[in-house]
């Protein structure tokens, strides 16, 4: 989980490709590839917000939308994010079942000697909550044949693999965590955990590019202020190139409605270099040499009947418009 972090990361990183150079000249189409017959307009614009859209598509910017609802428990959490750090808070002990009681004290008192605001002052206030919500769920995943120590332990990994807090360059590593609770690898319990709070997955994170395995707490008031500043930023980053995707989407399409009513042609401008009959596999053949603003030629080829049904459109179109030479 600790191989990319929130921190950091950003789309053009991942994707592989920036805003740079990525539509700087219309693409032409490919002669050898079908004709886009797909006349028609796009829809209205949405109403909804970029990220809403996203979680009905398919591709990476949608696996990556996906995964930050994952980290907050839903897209309307996710939009509503702010970036205050986690009050101080006293433990509730009226939200405990009685038979659990007993048991989250040791816990506790092994999360004070731990020292856990060692990991920042929200720690505390995470680990109260993350604690609560062991008790209070039906499976119990804190009855278990083993310490309240190892207990503590595993719900520190939790909060932190959740946070994405682990990382060698500011010694927080699984290994630091075992030594501060003075207890062997607490992973496997950790992760049992987890998987009874519907926090894990085995798929693989589109957000942190890490193996299978990933810890989603899913719930804004479990994460430390920077991881929630990071997810805005991350979302902000995913709407801005989604945003950039429709807009060439659009720009791609051949007719367009105008305000108006009328529609709109996008042709890419291009003069007439030359035309000779040449010979092909498919035999006789019209080449037409087009040239572009950088004077740069490309060759076409048609066959005798589109070229004199091309020859045909072209006459009338000039007729229509009442600008014959």
């Amino acid at each position: 989980m600790a191989c990319l972090g929130f921190t950091g990361w950003s789309i053009d990183t991942v994707v592989g490709l920036g805003h740079n150079g990525l539509m700087a000249r219309k693409r032409r189409r490919n002669p050898n590839t079908p004709r886009n017959t797909n006349l028609y307009l796009l829809p209205p614009l949405e109403s909804r917000t970029p990220l809403r859209q996203l979680l009905d598509e398919d591709g990476f910017l949608a696996d990556a939308a996906r995964d930050l609802t994952l980290c907050v428990g839903g897209i309307d959490q996710l939009e509503s994010l702010d970036t205050s750090p986690l009050p101080v808070t006293c433990f509730f002990w009226n939200e405990i079942p009685d038979g659990q009681k007993i048991l989250v004290m040791d816990i506790l008192d092994e999360i004070e000697i731990a020292g856990i605001e060692f990991f920042g002052p929200e720690a505390q206030t995470i680990m109260f909550r993350l604690l609560v919500q062991a008790a209070k769920n039906p499976l119990q995943p804190l009855v278990r044949r083993t310490t309240p120590q190892r207990l503590a332990a595993a719900l520190a990994w939790v909060m932190l693999a959740g946070n994405q807090q682990f990382s060698r360059h500011y010694g927080r590593t699984a290994k630091a965590l075992w030594e501060r609770f003075k207890v062997t690898s607490c992973t496997d319990l950790g992760q049992a955990i987890a998987r009874d709070l519907g926090m894990w997955t085995n798929d693989m994170s589109a957000v942190t590019n890490a193996p299978p395995g990933t810890v989603f707490l899913g719930d804004p008031g479990l994460l430390f202020a920077k991881v929630r500043r990071s997810l805005i930023d991350i979302g902000a980053e995913i709407e801005t190139e989604f945003q950039f995707q429709l807009e060439s989407r659009e720009a791609s399409k051949p007719l367009v409605v105008t305000p108006d009513g009328g529609l709109e042609a996008r042709a890419v401008r291009v003069g007439v270099a030359n035309a000779f009959v040449g010979d092909s596999e498919r035999g006789c053949q019209i080449v037409v040499g087009f040239t572009y603003d950088d004077d740069e030629l490309e060759m076409m080829s048609l066959s005798i009947d589109d070229a004199e049904r091309l020859v045909a459109c072209v006459t009338s179109a000039i007729a229509e418009s009442g600008l014959a030479s």
